[in-house]
């Protein structure tokens, strides 16, 4: 003897699977946004119940990413830089928030002392969060750090510029050499 009834017929509109005979069907999966409807028929000892539920699911869209989900960025210390949102969303959180110009828009400008990693949090309804990264290296500014190899030479004469600095940190050099035949 079942209390609850001898069966069920479930009516799961939009959702895979549509149709379930289970007491308490599980894993049902919607894949379209919209708001849908569902049903049961109990089939007892007395007879039959009908119960449906008006937009029982509402299913909202996944902010789904369209740009990277992981993006790496290399600034030189001072520089900012503009942070693109890697999907559309009703909201966005970014952590942690130091160095940006807001923690809650979708694009803030990026200007961290240090390298940084952002988290980006998209959601629509506080419910469905896509995440995305943003790596950003700072590289320290090059010192203008060089030695000649004579200050004082006479007319004619010509002296070596060396550079002491870091070349790890340099893209190019350019030297102007003011006031010599040298550009």
């Amino acid at each position: 003897f079942n209390f609850l009834g001898d069966s069920f017929e479930w009516t799961l509109e939009g959702a895979t699977p549509s149709f379930s005979t289970e007491m308490s069907p599980s894993n049902i999966c919607y894949e379209e946004e919209g708001i849908f409807d569902i049903s049961v028929i109990i089939s007892h000892c007395g007879g039959t119940d009908t119960l449906v539920i008006q937009n029982a699911v509402n299913v909202i869209p996944f902010p789904n990413p369209f740009d990277e989900t992981v993006q790496s960025y290399t600034i030189s210390e001072g520089d900012q830089l503009t942070l693109n949102a890697c999907a559309e969303g009703e909201e966005y959180r970014w952590f942690p928030s130091e160095g940006l110009s807001c923690n809650d828009c979708p694009n803030p400008m990026a200007n961290p002392i240090v390298d940084m990693e952002y988290t980006l949090e998209i959601s629509n309804g506080g419910i469905c969060v896509s995440e995305c990264r943003y790596i950003i290296n700072v590289q320290p500014l090059p010192e203008a750090i060089f030695e000649l190899s004579d200050e004082t030479i006479c007319s004619g004469e010509c002296v070596s510029v060396e550079y002491l600095g870091d070349p790890s940190n340099l893209t190019f050099i350019q030297w102007e050499m003011i006031g010599s035949d040298i550009g």
